[in-house]
């Protein structure tokens, strides 16, 4: 049987099946303008295909980098950045990382529809905003900048390993501020893993912290 006279077959058993519903006066209608039938296959066929299109890119994944600048647009490098996942209003994810040498920091394979929050709280500014992952991002970050303290302020340094842990054996700290008029005291201290390292700024400092592993990201708390 060619496809013509399958057609018409099926074509027989479809106008047979509406004669013996109250809807035959609506397909006769219908057929005044397009064959009721032939519109019915075009309506599944492209049923079919949206829910294949939307099953399929439900499942893409996309990389989203980011650049964080400061203010006055030099790149904010080796500092912690805490993002989470949201999918449909809900967190389902934690993310964290470090920008490299050029301010950059990458999520890898993020779902289709996910967006980014960041709320990023740093010495050297603050920024918060959302980004929904329809591709692959590529944007730029610019924080805030910090508001101008008028007295030295005390700060707590605590340092946690790549994984989010705190660091339980000494690591060995080097604070230095952005402004290099200014120094930080003490200039130097040694977490212990249990108290947190005070640290005085003095105004206008924009302090900085660092370590001697560069594996190992020193966070720094206002206290």
């Amino acid at each position: 049987m060619g496809i013509k006279e399958a057609y018409f077959g099926l074509e027989e058993k479809w106008y047979g099946f509406w004669e013996k519903t109250p809807l035959i006066g609506a397909i006769d209608a219908i057929d005044s303008v397009i064959p009721s039938l032939l519109l019915f296959i075009l309506v599944v066929i492209l049923l079919i295909a949206f829910g294949a299109f939307f099953l399929l890119s439900s499942n893409q994944v996309f990389d989203a980098k980011f650049t964080i600048v400061t203010n006055d647009n030099k790149p904010v490098n080796e500092s912690v950045i805490k993002t989470t996942l949201e999918e449909n209003g809900n967190v389902i994810q934690d993310l964290t990382g470090r920008t490299d040498a050029a301010g950059q920091i990458t999520f890898l394979s993020v779902k289709m529809g996910q967006e980014i929050v960041f709320d990023i709280n740093l010495s050297k500014g603050t920024y918060e905003g959302r980004f929904t992952v329809n591709g692959p991002i590529e944007e730029q970050i610019k924080l805030v900048a910090p508001a101008i303290s008028l007295s030295p302020v005390v700060k707590k340094i605590f340092v946690k390993t790549s994984a989010g842990f705190y660091a339980t054996t000494p690591i060995d700290l080097a604070f230095s501020c952005a402004n290099s008029s200014a120094i930080p005291t003490p200039a130097k201290a040694t977490f212990s893993g249990t108290t947190a390292v005070e640290v005085t700024e003095p105004v206008n400092c924009g302090l900085l912290a660092t370590v001697n592993n560069p594996k190992v990201p020193a966070e720094i708390i206002s206290g």
